[in-house]
């Protein structure tokens, strides 16, 4: 019998279960907010002050830790639950195909939303001079550790652009959009899975909709290209993107 492509062999591997991928997701979460209690408090009671070089480089070392501590319980579950179901744990997306295609599909993608995230942007921003403007966003807990430069500048660029990408898309597109597409399918998982990708971060309610329209477009990048490796230069780009403005705002 004449050997299929890859492409047809990948496609008939089973899929991972949505309970054991909800219940490796929900140990990353859990895994994320405690670490980075447990060590914030850990560098607050070194004496560390966040207001010092010094001590942003600490925090930011810290929740480093947490979301890479928190990638490791989540994989880990993921592969346990896995070794009982018979299932391949890369089914969520860890898979390298060409560097340059997941380049081109991460950068092209950014390019392709970004119009949508500027009209979100200026969408939230009357919604909250309408409707919110007695509830102030808060800015963003790294933006003033990254202005202190040096080292803390530093760890934050890594934490932003290469941690967080890698840890955020296993979390989000890999775990919980995977979930999710069994059971409502591509459009209803996408827009479930960037709500609570959104409602996670701390810029909240201004921040809503532009992280939304971000979550959507990576969950359905991934779901184009079967891969989080696109997703996750993706999501990079537009961390470095928005790191080089805020670096530009308060430089003037």
């Amino acid at each position: 019998m004449e050997d299929r492509p890859d492409s047809a062999r990948r496609d008939r591997r089973p899929r991972i279960q949505a309970p054991v991928l909800f219940i490796s997701f929900l140990v990353c979460l859990a895994g994320v907010f405690l670490l980075a209690g447990f060590l914030g408090v850990a560098v607050a009671l070194l004496g560390f002050d966040v207001d010092t070089g010094a001590g942003a480089t600490a925090y930011l070392i810290a929740q480093a830790a947490a979301m890479l501590g928190a990638l490791a319980l989540g994989f880990s579950a993921l592969r346990w639950l896995t070794s009982y179901t018979r299932e391949d744990p890369r089914e969520i997306g860890w898979r390298l195909g060409p560097v340059g295609k997941a380049v081109a599909w991460g950068v092209g993608g950014y390019c392709a939303v970004l119009p949508f995230m500027i009209a979100a942007l200026w969408l939230s921003a009357l919604l909250s001079r309408v409707l919110f403007r007695h509830l102030p966003t808060p800015e963003h807990p790294i933006v003033p550790m990254l202005l202190k430069g040096g080292s803390a500048f530093a760890v934050a660029a890594v934490l932003a652009v290469v941690i967080a990408p890698i840890v955020e898309e296993t979390f989000f597109r890999g775990m919980l959009y995977n979930a999710l597409r069994g059971v409502m399918g591509v459009w209803g998982a996408s827009i479930l899975s960037g709500t609570v990708f959104a409602i996670i971060h701390p810029t909240l309610p201004a921040g809503f909709l532009p992280i939304l329209v971000l979550g959507i477009a990576l969950a359905v990048l991934r779901e184009r290209t079967g891969s989080l490796v696109p997703c996750m230069i993706c999501h990079a780009v537009n961390n470095a993107v928005a790191l080089v403005l805020v670096r530009l705002l308060y430089a003037t």
